[in-house]
């Protein structure tokens, strides 16, 4: 694919949806989602008080911390900012993360291009062993787990 305007853009209206739909969420189904997770709570306040300071920013750069995006998204529904800047500022947001994300996954690709090479020739036995871990794995996990339900029923 190319950098530029496919994988930006798919980044862009990928990341602009996935925060809007936080958003409506939060701001549909805010409080029953809270009466449902009252261990939700004390996150959200945490983010209400950061909102408070840090509005535009917060909205802007959310997407940028790994965990806080739902959290985030769902929380300033519940606030009392409106639509239409949330709209623009996650417009403004979800444009920097996919030129920022895109451009640095490029440049990783390239530098893992570097530094590996060209190791076509080894993807199959790489998969092959792959899949040999994985299914010796889910026998060990299978033969345990058989062992303790039976354990358990004696």
């Amino acid at each position: 694919l190319r950098l530029l305007p496919w994988v930006v853009l798919a980044g862009f209206v990928g990341n602009f949806i996935q925060n809007l739909i936080y958003f409506i969420l939060g701001r549909r189904y805010g409080n029953r989602m809270m009466e449902k997770h009252p261990d939700w709570k004390p996150r959200l306040q945490q983010v209400h008080g950061w909102l408070a300071r840090y509005r535009s920013a917060l909205i802007v750069g959310m997407r940028f911390v790994p965990g806080f995006r739902v959290i985030g998204g769902v929380a300033i529904g519940m606030s009392d900012v409106s639509p239409f800047r949330f709209a623009v500022l996650n417009l403004i947001g979800a444009v920097l993360w996919a030129v920022v994300i895109g451009i640095l996954g490029y440049l990783c690709g390239h530098v893992l291009e570097l530094i590996m090479g060209d190791i076509k020739h080894l993807e199959v036995p790489i998969l092959v062993g792959i899949a040999v871990v994985g299914g010796l794995l889910f026998f060990v996990h299978r033969r345990r787990r058989g062992k303790v339900v039976a354990t358990q029923n004696s």
